[in-house]
């Protein structure tokens, strides 16, 4: 009986330190996972425009879902190395009970071994607890994954990094949570176990009484010990079987992880506190894919004066929006340079160039989040009557409060609940809350019906008094009032001049003019959504 008794509190015991080391475990864990989630993600935001667009978003997600494998590893090679070490005592312990007798239940438990696929979930269940969290994160993640060219022009790569690490706190406390409680399932099992097989035992021993005495103990001995040792040799199975299955995806996140095959981009170290004069393209290319043949714009030199509007027109794969992510610096020149009151773009501090300017593109991107919100990250220490005021200019006040929440209204995925011409005016609002120096429209009105252009053509004339305007337009009728338009043909600079000089020359402009005034029929349809197809 007091070998029995030991037996029970060792059991205890041991469970209990368990439990206190799972416990310590999962801390330790979900604050490593954490970090590397956020180091993950840190490396998104990090790597250059021209890097991060060669990825599918779906691909960017998975990177982050992966994360968790690393730390699956982690603990299967944890639970191999110890189940291994208890398991090599249990053997022992059997070889010096009866070495026959051991071989034989050794081999039975390789040819069992053989046929199990993994330990059955008893607390499936438990995952449901942490889904909104996880849920909420997700969204998040996604939402900034597919906003990379807004988070990039607004220089919010910090603020979208810091609303993550605000998600993935409470999603790792609900995982945290979760794994506490199924650390419970073990130690409760195994405590049940060794307390029925002590009765057991104990039965036994009474039943038989002084029948058998020496050959009984041994052989009860034995069954306990195999009955103990059945379920470590299981688990070491399981763990190999979940370790070689996680390794393509701890590869595949290390590899992303490396810094050695990737382009980051370069922020200059001088300050930029404001355009003085201007900005001149000197023979500026810009080669998408290194190595290519082809080049988006070749050899392109024109200026941008201080306060007035340069308008870039031509067909459709001219290079014009490439100019726009040129100044923008989602991409650096390959050839050339781009000078801002004569320094060098590269050179200028990346975050104060980029708080002087303000974009409205034709792909226009909302957050699923509220109207409010979605204004207000064109400036985070922004104000109440502010965005009102940026919302009035914009034209976007008087069809925000007819909605049933107002400003507080969330517009779903990408703005799914607005129509294109609300989604517009809101990124107008954005931009203009920034009171940008350089304003820059891509295509602003070009999916847009001819009332929703209207109105957001007058928004546009709101913002130009002392702004430096760079308008990207198919419809030439937007830009006749341009102080200089510049013509661009297969990626290179054909024309230059006012809308009256260019028709009078009689080349490309003049052409384009011709094409349109026949009358091109126009969007009708306000409900077109805030992403084209």
């Amino acid at each position: 009986f007091l070998l029995i008794s030991m037996a029970v509190i060792s059991q205890l015991l041991r469970s209990g330190m368990q439990y206190g080391s799972t416990v310590a475990s999962v801390h330790l864990q979900t604050r490593v996972q954490g970090d590397m989630y956020s180091r993950v993600f840190r490396q998104i935001m990090r790597l250059s425009y021209g890097q991060i667009s060669r990825y599918k978003i779906g691909d960017l997600t998975t990177y982050l879902n992966q994360v968790a494998s690393v730390f699956a590893v982690i603990g299967q090679t944890n639970l191999i190395l110890e189940n291994f070490l208890v398991s090599a005592v249990y053997i022992c312990a059997l070889f010096w009970l009866s070495w026959p007798t051991t071989l034989l239940a050794l081999g039975t438990l390789i040819i069992f071994s053989s046929f199990l696929k993994g330990i059955i979930e008893r607390v499936r269940g438990i995952a449901k607890k942490y889904i909104k969290s996880t849920i909420l994160l997700n969204e998040r993640m996604i939402d900034y994954l597919q906003g990379q060219r807004i988070v990039r022009t607004f220089a919010r790569e910090d603020y979208a990094v810091e609303k993550v690490g605000s998600a993935l706190a409470g999603s790792m406390g609900g995982i945290r949570r979760a794994n506490i409680w199924r650390a419970v399932v073990s130690p409760i099992m195994q405590s049940l176990t060794i307390i029925g097989v002590a009765l057991l035992v104990i039965a036994g021993y009474v039943i038989l009484g002084t029948e058998g005495r020496s050959a009984v103990p041994r052989l009860l001995i034995f069954i306990f010990v195999l009955y103990r040792l059945m379920p470590l040799i299981n688990t070491i199975n399981t763990c190999r079987v979940n370790l070689i299955s996680s390794m393509p995806e701890v590869n595949r996140v290390s590899s992303f992880m490396r810094t050695d095959d990737k382009e980051y981009m370069v922020d200059g170290g001088q300050p930029f506190t404001g355009l003085r004069q201007g900005i001149e393209f000197q023979h500026v290319s810009l080669q998408y894919a290194r190595g290519g043949k082809s080049e988006a714009v070749k050899d392109l030199s024109f200026t941008i004066l201080k306060g007035s509007m340069t308008a870039l027109v031509g067909e459709s794969g001219s290079g014009k929006t490439t100019v726009a992510d040129l100044l923008m610096r989602l991409y650096d020149p390959t050839q050339g340079k781009i000078l801002v009151d004569g320094a060098d773009l590269r050179n200028l501090n990346q975050g104060q160039w980029r708080d002087h300017i303000g974009v409205v593109s034709q792909d226009t991107f909302l957050f699923s989040t509220s109207i409010r919100e979605n204004i207000a990250f064109g400036k985070l220490d922004t104000t109440e009557e502010e965005i009102i005021a940026a919302a009035r200019t914009a034209h976007a006040h008087e069809f925000i409060i007819n909605l049933d929440e107002g400003y507080d209204t969330v517009v779903g995925n990408r703005g799914y609940r607005l129509s294109g011409g609300e989604c517009q005016r809101i990124a107008i609002a954005r931009a203009i809350l920034r009171n940008p120096e350089l304003l820059i429209l891509d295509e602003a009105t070009s999916n847009l019906d001819s009332h929703s252009e209207r109105i957001i053509q007058q928004a546009i004339d709101n913002l130009r008094s002392e702004r430096t305007v760079l308008i990207i337009a198919h419809r030439l009728s937007t830009v006749a009032m341009a102080d200089q338009i510049v013509v661009l043909e297969k990626g290179k600079v054909v024309e230059q001049g006012s809308h009256t000089e260019l028709l009078s020359r009689g080349g490309t402009y003049f052409r384009l003019w011709q094409l349109q005034s026949r009358g091109d029929p126009e969007n009708t349809n306000d409900s077109v959504q805030c992403t084209p197809s």
